[in-house]
């Protein structure tokens, strides 16, 4: 199928110290915790519309006439998960051309293009899983240094009940579907062993002793926290107290409700998808990082990187990614809301846990929270900071990420 002068051809499937405020609990217990401000001073679019760019650039050429790259005004649908190829023609210009193929800023995550930078004028790209219509661009620049640019629109349908298409992969992570137009993106943690805890005269009794702790498997983890929209698109209600914005992180969570939302996801996406254990949090979050939070000692550059006391004006939960993230491309692992983890929280596991993956003890009485929220301290926000909570207690800043274990 060609589209003015660029073609496609027919698709083809591819193969506590930790600090808080006291919420409600079901055991009357919480480890340790006091929050509050003044801390140190720190200051998808259904598919289908018709509609694209239409011409292209016609770049005057001294040597060899004129190079043209043609756009277009049409669609082409393919379903989530479809590989395709897109062929573009070329007039004027000497050659060899070298083609340049990219999504628009704003579709950044809707296209997956294999080897976009290439001599050869077929690009293969692979389709997301979020519904709506995305803009490609090539970029063919011709021997004599002369370039032009042309457009096109991919519309990417819509995943359904009946849909077995629900994952995409991505260089470095996935994009799951949740239903009802939402999607969930996991960033790939790579297996690696790093210093868990904190050193000697610094942090709380229960981040010692530091030891020396190896993840032995690659894990996926949510890029975000799990916000509003995807545990309504999961479990069909609204728990949060603070609404108005569906990408906001979701607070309120029990511990058990987040077993709930990672059993019922796993259903739907047929892979399994759990809550990290607390080694597994805090190697995702220093994501390779010695010091106290992931961006270095200075506490205040945590505005940078957290909503905590000291930089939430309305003292509520705020919309994910809009801090600065990790080397891992992690958003808000510092503050935010508190993170509940697999774990029961004992306060000298340290010095008995296994070097290897360690599961964390068979059973107590609270459950392990990390990162600290937004009514926390700069201090509570440390990488190594332990938090505990009932598993049925709740409260205003307490909610979950994701881990999708590796195939």
């Amino acid at each position: 199928m060609c589209l003015g002068q660029i073609c496609i051809p027919q698709s083809q499937d591819s193969s506590d110290g930790g600090q808080q405020d006291g919420g409600q609990q079901d055991d009357g217990q919480q480890d340790g915790i006091t929050d509050g401000g003044g801390d140190d001073g720190d200051g998808g679019q259904d598919g289908g519309t018709d509609g694209g760019s239409d011409g292209g650039q016609d770049i005057p050429d001294p040597g060899d006439g004129t190079l043209s790259v043609s756009s277009t005004a049409d669609n082409v649908t393919v379903i989530p998960g479809q590989s395709t190829q897109l062929h573009a023609s070329v007039t004027g210009g000497a050659e060899p051309y070298v083609y340049q193929w990219g999504t628009k800023p704003d579709n950044q995550t809707g296209i997956i293009i294999k080897d976009p930078q290439s001599p050869d004028p077929t690009v293969t790209f692979e389709a997301s899983i979020l519904a709506g219509v995305y803009g490609f661009e090539v970029t063919v620049t011709e021997g004599g240094g002369t370039s032009a640019t042309a457009e096109v629109s991919i519309t990417v349908q819509a995943a359904d009940q009946g849909s077995t298409v629900r994952v995409v992969a991505y260089d470095g992570g996935l994009i799951m579907d949740l239903g009802s137009g939402i999607t969930m993106d996991v960033v790939l943690i790579p297996a690696g062993t790093f210093t868990m805890g904190s050193p000697d005269g610094e942090g709380e009794d229960d981040e010692h002793p530091e030891h020396t702790v190896t993840i032995s498997k690659d894990f996926y983890m949510g890029k975000f926290e799990v916000t509003i929209h995807q545990w309504m698109a999961v479990m069909g209600t609204d728990i949060a107290t603070f609404t108005g914005n569906g990408n906001r992180a979701v607070e309120s969570v029990t511990w058990n409700e987040s077993q709930d939302f990672c059993n019922a996801l796993s259903t739907w996406i047929g892979r399994t998808i759990r809550l990290p254990t607390e080694a597994e949090w805090e190697y995702a979050c220093r994501a390779g990082s010695t010091t106290a939070y992931y961006f270095g000692d200075d506490r205040r550059q945590l505005k940078d990187y957290a909503w905590y006391a000291s930089n939430t004006p309305e003292f509520q939960t705020e919309e994910v990614g809009q801090k600065q993230p990790n080397a891992f491309g992690l958003y808000d692992m510092h503050g935010n809301v508190w993170e509940w983890c697999k774990d029961w929280k004992v306060n000298d596991y340290y010095s008995v846990s296994p070097d290897t993956d360690p599961p964390g003890p068979d059973s107590d009485t609270l459950k392990v929270m990390r990162g600290g929220g937004w009514a926390s301290f700069s201090d509570v926000c440390r990488s190594a900071n332990r938090g505990g909570f009932g598993p049925g207690s709740e409260d205003y800043d307490v909610g979950f990420r994701v881990v999708v274990e590796a195939q």
